[in-house]
């Protein structure tokens, strides 16, 4: 069994960077995210969550880790942080 070494202040960091990513990428498509306040299911949630899997992939084995070796808390923490952010995206929509 291989050790991960991304630890949970590493990942915090990398979900730091990715939200900042992120951001940007939600202005770009604002206009696609939500219908009637409602996130559109096959829309914009989904690019969110597949563009932060896939940012977050990336990094983890940049440091030399595999996302797939993430403890399950780590996993949990991940899990909110995408909720956490496509709320955040549904509330800068509204504003």
């Amino acid at each position: 069994m291989s050790i991960n070494p991304i630890t949970d202040k590493i990942l915090k960091e990398l979900c730091d960077k990715i939200e900042n990513l992120l951001e940007k990428f939600v202005v770009e498509y604002k206009g696609r995210l939500f219908d009637n306040g409602t996130i559109i299911e096959e829309g914009m949630e989904v690019q969110i969550k597949n563009q932060y899997e896939s940012y977050l992939s990336n990094m983890v084995l940049a440091k030399g880790g595999n996302v797939k070796l993430l403890s399950q808390k780590q996993q949990e923490y991940v899990k909110n942080r995408i909720k956490n952010t496509l709320e955040l995206s549904k509330k800068q929509y509204e504003s």
